[in-house]
């Protein structure tokens, strides 16, 4: 279940739970596990409170004319394919600029060796803004509110950074493959009604990009988002733990029958 990147193929394990968009993107493509539960919800939900997520402020000043693309995901996602989606995307909107973080990133070693991947894949060095990494919840979330698109990772897409972005008004760009570690942002996309944030082809991703940036450039559409996101099941700590609770007491019965 919950954090487990794959079935475990293990004769004594019943199911593996998964919520209905991801079983649906699943169906086939582990043969041989062991049979898929799906829920009727969310498989699981982000808790405000224990993330310290801010109230949306709508008063924020408005986003800068350039794009500003953001990668927040931890570092060890950041692989040489996840760099090449990045450069296509920047290549194509030469104003855009990309700022990330990661604790990774205060090793100079490493830091070093991702500005370099950027630019031997054809990034300006003007596009590369590292940011310091955020000591507070607080700052974390404040990073965001200069963003107007969070890129996604890949193949290891983003989970929690997915619903933080989202949560503070910003669009998150995905472009998934048919395993469960690199589908998550996009079944958590399917759930919340933004399948438009899903980009099937990766030759797309540029085009795709420039269209979010323009879509949620305004306060007011970045505020919908963030209602939206925030007051569905994904962020219900009290419905959906109980509805995971109900499925737990079928999934018992069943298994008596």
């Amino acid at each position: 279940y919950l954090g487990f990147y794959g079935p475990t193929y293990a004769s004594h394990c019943d199911w593996w739970i998964l919520d209905r968009s991801m079983a649906t993107r699943l169906r086939t493509a582990y043969p041989g596990s062991e049979p898929i539960w799906s829920l009727p919800g969310a498989a699981f939900c982000y808790d405000a409170a224990v993330h310290r997520l801010p109230a949306f402020n709508r008063h924020d000043p408005a986003l800068s004319s350039s794009p500003v693309m953001g990668s927040f995901n931890h570092s060890r996602k950041l692989t040489r394919r996840t760099i090449g989606r990045f450069a296509a995307i920047l290549r194509a909107i030469p104003a855009a600029v990309l700022q990330f973080r990661s604790h990774s990133f205060c090793d100079p070693h490493v830091r070093r060796w991702f500005l370099r991947a950027l630019l031997d894949a054809g990034v300006a060095a003007h596009q590369c803004q590292p940011l310091a990494y955020a000591s507070t919840a607080a700052d974390a979330f404040h990073d965001y509110r200069r963003l107007h698109l969070h890129l996604d990772s890949f193949p290891v897409s983003g989970t929690t950074t997915t619903l933080d972005a989202l949560a503070m008004g910003v669009p998150v760009l995905t472009c998934p493959n048919r395993l469960y570690a690199g589908a998550i942002s996009a079944a958590l996309l399917e759930q919340l009604d933004l399948a438009h944030m899903i980009c099937p082809r990766e030759e797309e991703l540029p085009q795709r990009a420039q269209q979010l940036c323009e879509r949620y450039r305004r306060p007011e559409q970045r505020a919908a988002l963030a209602s939206r996101v925030r007051a569905s099941a994904l962020f219900d700590t009290h419905t959906t733990p109980r509805q995971f609770a109900d499925q737990l007491k079928v999934m018992l019965r069943a298994q008596r029958l």
